[in-house]
């Protein structure tokens, strides 16, 4: 997700590439290797009860600090960061009011950047 002003300045097939992502369906974050959230969609902002993007990358930064167990999640980014094919993962997500979810999540490096991963997700379902 990218604000107005920047979307502007893209050309048209990013605008619509990044209209996509923040209009999917499932819950979306770009992430890098380290961790560190570089973008997140709407459906996201709206699953962690944040307010904005601003609140959301200003608060939880790193990807590390919302999955409830710290060393899995550092386990997990090494895992995708590996990987030539898609992981899946049910795991443990912390909102900002302190509840907690379980999510069913996928996750893979982008093909022509393996520093940043797409990670979506959605609620689990029993």
């Amino acid at each position: 997700m990218t604000s107005d002003k920047l979307d502007s300045k893209l050309p048209p097939h990013q605008q619509l590439l990044s209209s996509i992502f923040q209009w999917m369906p499932s819950c979306a974050l770009v992430i890098d290797t380290n961790g560190i959230i570089h973008e997140i969609n709407q459906q996201a902002i709206q699953y962690f009860r944040a307010s904005t993007k601003e609140d959301f990358i200003f608060d939880k930064q790193n990807i590390k600090n919302i999955i409830v167990d710290s060393h899995r999640a550092t386990e997990l980014i090494k895992l995708i960061s590996k990987s030539k094919e898609p992981i899946d993962r049910e795991i443990l997500l912390r909102r900002f009011d302190k509840t907690i979810g379980s999510v069913d999540l996928t996750a893979n490096v982008f093909p022509e950047n393996p520093h940043f991963i797409l990670v979506q997700f959605s609620e689990s379902h029993p």
